[in-house]
């Protein structure tokens, strides 16, 4: 019998659940802001610089939320972000949260430094909305080996993190000493100890070899400059991820929701736009998508659910992530996602002060 909670009513008594059952330590590991955390900030706020323009009386009885994402029917348009060391959080992490993810019909990216294998996440293949995620690495035998075992356990589609060539500086980690290595087991494929395959530094031409060697979709994780855009068009991947990393990379970086509108105009083919941080709630979902976002990513409010009640909090929070969107197109007058546009918005960013 599944054990229903009473507790986890909002988004906001997830995370005060959250702050009670977690210390200093691996707060700050989760925060994992680079340097003073200016960025991570920036990404949470200035969601509150777009403001909303309601339709009324648009004769429409119901919204519907549901969407497609390369080729499965998702519950609401917004998909779980890969994100790695979380068994610190709980020892089950990937497996409670790939559950709730084909419960909910939300795609979750499994990250590749990750606790468990895919075969002990998918072992039956069966799996309808498993993705992957992986770092881009100048091996490319180890590329191909990597995607070889996304495409048998059925992965849909193939996230390359695109923007972190090298460990970023983050002072609330430093702080603290804590490293989150010491606190999970290290799997995935064993690299080669000389590999002739090998280009360095990282360029464009690795994205060209994958591409040559999977026809599963590729997306392309951490861009944010326009010129990347096109170049990333060029080379015909199937999507494009616009994020700064949940600001854990680079301080002043540049948010994703900043670009979106400008990215979105720019593309020339149908690639997919996917937008992440600072996604707190089903308002902030609908600006995204307002703005150009074709789906939104959540990463850190996943964790606050998991540790708040395990697979109930993980469930809770992917319910009402989907409610609180759900509400908005319907007070909005959106019957369906297509109805979504930046009609219903009003982007005070270019105008806003500094919030930094």
């Amino acid at each position: 019998m599944v054990r229903k909670s009473t507790k986890l009513r909002t988004i906001r008594e997830i995370i005060k659940v959250y702050n009670k059952k977690t210390g200093p330590k691996l707060k700050k590991w989760l925060n994992g802001s680079a340097e003073y955390g200016f960025t991570t900030s920036r990404n949470n706020n200035i969601f509150r610089s777009i403001g909303i323009i309601p339709r009324v009386l648009r004769k429409i009885d119901n919204s519907i939320p549901e969407s497609n994402f390369f080729g499965v029917k998702t519950s609401s348009p917004f998909l779980i972000a890969p994100m790695g060391g979380i068994s610190q959080f709980n020892k089950k992490a990937e497996h409670i949260i790939s559950e709730g993810a084909e419960k909910m019909k939300i795609p979750f990216f499994f990250p590749n430094n990750s606790s468990y294998l895919l075969s002990e996440i998918n072992p039956k293949q069966k799996k309808k909305y498993l993705f992957r995620s992986l770092y881009l690495d100048a091996d490319l035998d180890y590329c191909k080996k990597n995607i070889e075992e996304s495409e048998k356990y059925k992965c849909k589609a193939i996230a390359i993190t695109v923007d972190s060539p090298i460990r970023p500086v983050s002072y609330n980690k430093t702080d603290t000493g804590h490293d989150s290595r010491k606190h999970y087991k290290k799997f995935g494929l064993k690299r080669p100890k000389k590999n002739p395959n090998f280009t360095a530094p990282l360029n464009w031409k690795v994205i060209e070899y994958i591409k040559k060697i999977t026809d599963t979709p590729i997306i392309l994780k951490g861009i944010l400059s326009k010129e990347d855009v096109k170049i990333a068009e060029s080379l015909d991947v199937e999507g494009i991820w616009i994020s700064n990393h949940g600001g854990r990379n680079l301080e002043t970086d540049i948010t994703s929701i900043e670009v979106i509108e400008d990215i979105k105009n720019i593309l020339t083919k149908k690639t997919k736009l996917i937008l992440d941080g600072g996604i707190r709630t089903g308002s902030d979902m609908f600006k995204a998508l307002a703005l150009g976002a074709d789906f939104v990513a959540i990463g850190r409010p996943i964790i606050y659910a998991l540790t708040a009640d395990r697979e109930i909090g993980v469930n809770r929070i992917l319910e009402l992530f989907s409610h609180e969107f759900k509400s908005t197109m319907r007070i909005c007058g959106c019957k369906n996602i297509s109805d979504i546009n930046n009609n219903y918005i009003v982007n005070r960013l270019k105008n806003a002060k500094d919030i930094f």
